[in-house]
């Protein structure tokens, strides 16, 4: 495994695990719901673009998440399950967070000469 498809790696289990995505994802929630928060790497391998740069399921994605490293997944010791961390809960996607997330966000339009 190369160490940009390592990157990759990590970038786009990051990006499942994630509050923009998870909070949202409701297949992912009713994974994770099942086993204390772990999802099998069976199950991740499911996501199309995860699987699209993982060369070897499991050596590579525990692989790439142990030796580059994050602060959110959490990898079980037998390294046949992730999970996020349970000391980072997702935000409730709520009204309250909906209206701060919009305070957050601008917009740009190019402007033609």
């Amino acid at each position: 495994m190369t160490t940009d498809n390592g990157k990759k790696i990590v970038r786009q289990v990051e990006y499942y695990f994630g509050d923009l995505n998870l909070q949202r994802d409701t297949f992912l929630l009713d994974e994770m719901k099942k086993d204390e928060g772990w999802v099998s790497l069976d199950t991740m391998m499911k996501f199309k673009r995860l699987a699209e740069i993982v060369e070897n399921k499991k050596e590579s994605v525990t692989d790439a998440l142990g030796s580059i490293g994050t602060d959110l997944i959490e990898i079980s010791e037998d390294k046949s399950k992730l999970r996020r961390l349970p000391s980072k809960p997702v935000p409730v996607y709520d009204d309250n967070y909906k209206r701060l997330q919009k305070n957050r966000t601008a917009a740009i339009k190019a402007i033609s000469p």
